[in-house]
């Protein structure tokens, strides 16, 4: 089951949320398996660089050093994919209508900002601190949190988020 939940406004509406159900806080540590697809595109790519450019290495010397600075430039993106796997996990959670954002030590007053996506083992959610106006784009795969917040998450989302009207924030 798949499905966008629109952008909305974080008000409260009352009228169809009278017990004010807030989501715990849950916490979203870098997926192993997003590095590990990612890991294997960056391969692939290289390796058909590598296949494309074997005929014309030994026409002239500087199609090697264009191979090695594609090798390089691939090594040095796995380099900072390596370090954003190894990243501190982040915690979501939403009190008084009010959706928080902890990074490290640092919490911040955030509000979504644009649709989230609900994928069967999938969850984008694009959030904006409301002082800043600075964006966190929070990826969550199965394996980036336990089961009982990852199927909170999606209970939440789904009964909870869609009910309230739809603006975006500017």
């Amino acid at each position: 089951m798949s499905g966008i939940i629109p952008a909305y406004s974080p008000a409260p509406n009352p009228s169809q949320d009278p017990a004010g159900v807030d989501l715990l806080s849950v916490t979203i540590k870098p997926s192993i398996m997003l590095w590990r697809i990612e890991t294997l595109v960056y391969l692939v790519a290289l390796g058909l660089a590598t296949i494309a450019l074997i005929p014309f290495f030994a026409t002239a010397f500087y199609w090697s050093l264009l191979w090695l600075v594609v090798a390089g430039g691939m090594l040095g993106v796995m380099r900072k994919s390596w370090k954003a796997k190894n990243q501190l996990a982040v915690s979501v959670s939403l009190q008084n209508s009010r959706w928080r954002l902890r990074i490290a030590s640092d919490d911040y007053l955030v509000a979504p900002c644009g649709d989230i996506v609900l994928w069967g083992h999938l969850v984008l959610l694009p959030l904006q601190e409301t002082a800043s106006g600075r964006r966190h784009f929070i990826i969550a795969l199965e394996d980036s949190m336990t089961a009982e917040e990852w199927r909170r998450l999606r209970v939440w989302l789904k009964t909870r988020l869609h009910k309230q009207p739809s603006a975006d924030i500017q």
